[in-house]
Formats: structure tokens, sequence, C-alpha cells
């Protein structure tokens, strides 16, 4: 047991984690008030040399509210600027910690390094910062350079690392652990019979106390060992067992199948065949391990049953608790405890035997579900030739309409269509902070109506664009929540869409511009999709009914472990506890990520090139901008991963605003490029799927930013409560005599 626990304790300090590496004395003093536009700096000592997170502690004045702060790493005599880092001090009475998070930076030797704290202009007022009591190694800080008379700033600089390294470094929780766990170690070892005796044998006579009181540890530890060991002796011997259990593999499947019944939709049933081949040679090797360390078929069978069941529901189990739980005790509790189990099952066949065919009647059963879920959703899917009418309400009024009014059109006579989906746009206005007007003004210059009351219907991206390219609304009790086999039908009728087909029957050439979001990242109607990677533009034919590319591209991605199952998949397994696995959305695994904030660089430039494609063409081209993450600031710069913080530009209100600002340049840039033609004015739609995503008021989920361009006084087919659904209805009437007629202009309130 004591050996366990030493494991558990030693295996605890293998995460990296974050911990305090040189500090000051406590806050004694404060220096301020530290006005706008001025600065405080503190020479920082000679042996810090790594700095990449410190805390300060400060305070702003309450009357003037958060102030804004600009942290600043300075090295050499020429005060070069080496780090800069915002931090947002919060109104208080009292002094508070803020850390603040640089680049790691290692100074050269010999270089002094100042440490500045600059108060931003653009909010607040002063801010006071915390000192701690002289010292005599260093000086006080200097407001705008003027020395001060007090002790130095309250500085702690904090480092990460494994928690060895923590603990030699004066962390007292790692130290602790690791002393326990070294303490552990020696006792269990000492606590051995036959170094128990040596020991006893050559300790001298005044130690009798301490080794009786060893020896009356290890009796009680080592008690229950007794009747144990007489059980393992009736156990039968290896091999005298024939039944060969299925529930280990079993059980892996049914993640797999159960995956894949929820992910119709995202991914190809195909691309798990190389992944599950992989997974069940790994459970083959486990077992085949374990039925010789534990001396038995039944053992080895429950114990990596046991340890797939662990390994597949753990992303489930987080997801669920919402919390992500700590590394440091999954390994700490959690091997630990493993290793015990273990050591029960060893050569107990006969006890065991009974649970094994539990579990393995169990699984035959639990393994039926998950199949006949699939066959569920896909049987009636594929065999309905009606499949979009199931699921949305206005289809088949749309069809008819197009097959007797739809007819090929003479060139000349059609204008280009640009349909432009951003993700998350809300119009100006909404809320009242967000102030778009410039926006607005550029885009009425340039011919545009811009909608002051436009609203979509739905207020999430995976009903809303269906239904706009579809011209009808979705089927469903509970708005922007399906069934797997609706969301499956969803998806279908996205790839597959009215919009599509009825221009492409008036003789458009539809190009589909990839989102790399799963909904929008191909088309079934497009003779062209365009996808953007890291080798260059990628133009194909929809791979997925192209039966000259079909089979070849199925085969290469189902026997890959980089496609997009294997990532996704992976996410819902214990390898989450221990990487952060990047999402990979893209049809082609090569592709970037709908989030890639490369992928919306190379949208931009491609949306400024479409114009020279022959005309006439229909492009639909979806971005999932300005939605988060907030990838870009108002000048462009780019933060890959979850993004910029809000306190990152303080000049503007947030990350949401500067990544709107870099989209309204770019926006008008492409809008510009379009109109550079001398030949018939395009028709352009540029309009959001639902508003803010962060919306905290309802109303306000459905305010879209929505600006047309519609030649000829077009704009007159735009009346003032006109919703996403409608749009191209009007336009199709307007332009082309389609008479689809309108549907009432409704609004749904998604329970989530």
């Amino acid at each position: 047991m004591l050996g366990l626990v030493s494991i558990g304790l030693l295996l605890s300090l293998l995460p990296r984690t974050s911990f305090v590496a040189q500090t000051s004395s406590e806050v004694v003093d404060a220096v301020g008030p530290v006005w706008p536009d001025q600065s405080v700096e503190q020479v920082l000592d000679s042996d810090v040399r790594v700095v990449s997170e410190v805390r300060v502690w400060a305070a702003s004045e309450p009357r003037h509210g958060p102030a804004e702060v600009v942290a600043a790493l300075l090295q050499g005599p020429e005060r070069e600027l080496v780090r800069q880092a915002p931090v947002t001090i919060r109104p208080s009475t009292l002094l508070r910690p803020y850390v603040i998070e640089f680049a790691p930076y290692e100074a050269p030797r010999g270089e002094p390094l100042i440490l500045q704290l600059w108060v931003s202009t653009e909010r607040g007022g002063p801010v006071t910062f915390g000192t701690s009591a002289r010292d005599g190694e260093r000086d006080g800080p200097a407001i705008n350079r003027n020395p001060t008379d007090l002790g130095p700033l309250a500085l702690a600089f904090i480092w990460r690392g494994d928690g060895w390294r923590a603990a030699l470094s004066g962390s007292p929780i790692d130290a602790l652990r690791l002393g326990s766990g070294i303490a552990a170690a020696f006792l269990a070892v000492l606590l051995r019979p036959r170094i128990s005796r040596a020991v006893r044998q050559n300790l001298r006579p005044g130690y009798a106390v301490a080794t009786t009181a060893l020896t009356a540890i290890r009796t009680v530890i080592q008690q229950p060992s007794g009747p144990v060991r007489a059980s393992r002796k009736q156990d039968p011997p290896i091999g005298e067992s024939r039944t060969l259990y299925w529930f280990p593999w079993l059980i892996p499947l049914f993640a797999i199948l159960h995956y894949l019944h929820n992910n119709l939709h995202l991914m190809r049933a195909y691309e798990a065949v190389f992944p599950s081949v992989a997974i069940m040679a790994v459970v083959t090797a486990a077992y085949l391990i374990f039925k010789v360390a534990l001396k038995g078929d039944a053992p080895a069978s429950l114990y990596t049953g046991l340890l797939a069941t662990i390994f597949f529901a753990y992303g489930h189990v987080s997801h669920a608790a919402s919390k992500q739980p700590d590394i440091r005790f999954l390994l700490g509790v959690g091997v630990p405890m493993l290793l015990a189990i273990a050591l029960f099952l060893r050569g107990r066949s006969s006890f065991v035997r009974p649970i094994a065919k539990a579990c393995h009647m169990g699984s035959l059963i639990l393994i039926l579900f998950p199949i006949l879920q699939i066959l569920i959703v896909l049987v009636p899917t594929q065999l309905q030739s009606n499949g979009h009418s199931v699921i949305l309400s206005d289809f088949d009024d749309v069809e008819q309409v197009a097959q007797s009014e739809a007819a090929p059109i003479a060139t000349d006579d059609l204008r280009d269509i640009y349909f432009i989906a951003l993700d998350g746009y809300p119009r100006n206005g909404s809320p009242p902070s967000f102030d778009n007007s410039k926006f607005v003004r550029a885009l009425e210059e340039r011919g545009f109506y811009v909608d002051p009351h436009a609203r979509s219907n739905y207020s999430c991206t995976d009903w809303s664009i269906p239904s706009s390219l579809n011209l009808s609304y979705i089927k469903g009790d509970d708005t922007c929540r399906a069934s797997v086999a609706d969301t499956y039908r969803i998806y279908r009728a996205t790839v597959d869409h009215a919009l599509g087909r009825l221009l492409t029957r008036l003789g458009y050439e539809y190009v589909h511009v990839s989102s790399g979001w799963r909904m929008t990242k191909t088309s079934q109607n497009a003779s062209q999709v365009v996808d953007f990677t890291p080798q260059g533009r990628v133009e194909s034919e929809y791979l997925e009914y192209e039966e000259a590319t079909q089979y070849q591209y199925a085969w290469q991605r189902a026997f890959s472990l980089s496609n997009q199952f294997t990532n996704e998949f992976a996410k819902t397994t214990l390898i989450t506890a221990f990487l952060t696995l990047d999402p990979i959305e893209s049809e082609d695994r090569f592709a970037y990520g709908w989030s890639d904030p490369r992928r919306a660089l190379d949208w931009v430039e491609y949306m400024k090139e479409v114009r020279a494609l022959d005309s006439p063409k229909f492009v639909f081209a979806h971005l999932v901008k300005p939605h988060q993450p907030f990838s870009f600031d108002q000048h462009g710069n780019i933060a890959f991963g979850e993004g910029w913080s809000d306190d990152h530009d303080p000049s503007v209100a947030s990350a949401f605003h500067g990544q709107v600002i870099w989209l309204n340049a770019r926006m008008l840039e492409v809008v510009d490029s379009i109109l550079d033609v001398e030949d018939n004015k395009p028709i352009i739609v540029i309009m959001s799927d639902h508003g803010r995503e962060d919306c905290r008021y309802l109303e306000i989920c459905h305010e879209i930013l929505a600006a047309y361009l519609l030649p000829d006084g077009g704009e007159t087919a735009i009346y003032p409560t006109i919703t996403s659904v409608n749009v191209f209805r009007a336009i199709l009437s307007r332009y082309f005599g389609i008479e689809l007629g309108l549907l009432e202009d409704r609004v749904f309130v998604s329970a989530g």
C-alpha cells in the first residue's frame, strides 16, 4: 500500500504547473497615484533572468472605474522594449493581485531589466501599486523616471514547469508531495520482512522500540495477505479455462459506433475504418500482456475492459461535468488505484469469471443499440425520395414552382449573384453600444441598401443558413435542436439546397467558397468548390458525388490516422487530459479549419479575384467571422488558438469590435473588387446568419447585418419586416419573375 502511495505522489509531480519562483516580501505600502500617461518603473533583481508571468498588486480609483495599464519589459541602458502586455485594473479601495503574462523572455547576463507599468489615457483614472519593505537589495520604484523613497514594488515571478522543478524551487505543495513520496517509498522498502529483519538485527538495543513499532505497522498493513494467498492456491492453473470474453473489444467498438451515430452529418463513416483497426490492435496487445501478468483469461479480460471503459468514457464524463479534472489528481490517484486493482485480480480467475461473463453478455446487448440507431438514421434518409420535404416545411412548393417556371435564360440577361454569409455579425446599434455606422455609410455610398430592421429567423447557424438557402422554414418544435436523424437531413438539405438547384436551372455556374465548417464546407449542386490549404487554393468538384474520384478519395481517408474522425473522436477519450487537440473541420484533412485565421485571409483574397470567372455565376461564400475566436485585431495582427482577449487593444471596446473593424475594411475591398466591372451590375447580398453569439437579450440574438446591392431599383423588393427566409424569394420574384410567394416572417426563439 505504501508503495502505491509513493508511486501516486511521485507521478503527480510529472505534469506542468505554475509556481512562484521568486517573490518579494509582503505588501506593506503603496506608490501612487499614477495618473494616465504616467508610468511607474522598477529595476528587477540581477538574478531574475527568465520572465514570463509577473504578479503585481494594484487598485484603480473607484470613482473613475477600471483602468488600462500597459506593462512592458525594458532592457539595457538604451531601454529597448522587449516585451509588452496589457492588464485591466479594477476599481478597489484595497490593493489586489494581478498577473501579467509575457511571452517568456530571458535577459542577457549583465543587462539590467526594467518592469514599466504605464497607465493608459484611453480609459479610467489613476492607479495605485503595492510596494514591499525596503531590503537594501533593490531600489524603490520611479514615477516618470523620478525616484521615490518607498520600498520596491511588490512582485512575484511565476514560472511554469513540471512538479519536480516546482518542488525543488520551493513550491510548498510540490515539496510536500516530493518529500511524502520519498518517505512512503522508504517505508515501503523498510517494511519488507527480509529487510525489516536485517535492520532489527543490526540496530542497537536502544532502538528496539522503533523496530517494534515498524514491525507492528507492517503486521497491520500486511494482515489481509494471509487469506488472500491461501485462496490463490485454490485457483485453477493458467489455461484451464478456454473461454474468450469479447467485451474488451466490444467496449471501444461501442464508443466508435455511438460517436458515429451522433455525428453522421459531420464526417464520413469510412474515416473510422483504420482508427478502429488500430484501436482493436492495441486492445489485443493489452489483453495478451495482462493475460500473462494477471495469470488468467478472465482477469485479463476484466482489467482490459475496465481500462477501455475509463479511456473512452473520460471525455464524455468531463464534458458532462463541465470541468476538466486535474491531471495531477488523475496520475496521483488513478494510477495507484488501477495498480491496486491489478494486484487484487492477479490469479483470481474463479472469483472474476462470473463478473466477466456478466460483462460479456451486457456488452453484446449494448453494442446492438448504436448499430440499430445508425440503421434507423441512414436507411430512411437514403431511401426517401423526398428527404428534403421531411425536414423543410415549404420545400415541395419551391420545387413545384421551380420546375414549372425556372428555365434557362439567355446568358446576356443574367447578372452575377453573390451571397456572402458572415457569421455572428449584428446590425448597427445591436446592442446600443455597437456603433457600426461608418461601415454602413461606406456600403450605402457604394449603392447598397442596409436594412435597419434586419432579422434572422433563427439564432443558430445550423438552422439559419439551411433555411435561407432552401427558402423554407425547418420543421421542429425545439428550435436549433434536432434529433440525429433530423440533423442529418438538415445537413443533406444544405449541401443540396433549393437556391443552388434553382439558379443552376436558370443557367448559372455555382461557385461554392468553402467555410471549413461542417454544414457549408461543400455543396452537391456546385460546379466548383473552392477550399484553402497550406499548400494553396484547391478548386474541385464535389468529391463525394464525382464517381471518377470518389473511391480513391474514400480509400485515402479510410486508411489514415490523421482524418477528421480520428481527431474529433480522440477528444472524447482520455487523450484530452494530456494533449490539446487542434480542430480538423475541413472536408480535406490538409485544409485550414474554419477557425484558422489563414483561411479568412485566403478567403478574402479569393473573393477579390472571383469576379474574373466567367459569367453568369452564383457565388455562395460563408465566412465564420466576426464569430469567435477573435483572431484579428483592428490592425490585422493575428492571434491563433483562442484569439485576442478583450484587453489586448485598449483603443477598442472589446476584441470583437477590433475584429469587426478589420473585417469591415476587408469586406469593402471585396465589394470594390466585385464592382470593378463594366458589364451588368451584380446582385450582392451580404447577410449574417444570426446576431451576436454572446447576446444577453433575446431580441438582439436575431438582429443581423443585412446589406443588399439590388440594381435597377431592386431594393423596393426588400420591405421593412423581411427576414432571412424571404430575401431570395423576393429577389427571384423581382429579377426572374419566379413567384414563390412570401412566407410569414417569423422569428423563432431558441431554448438555448
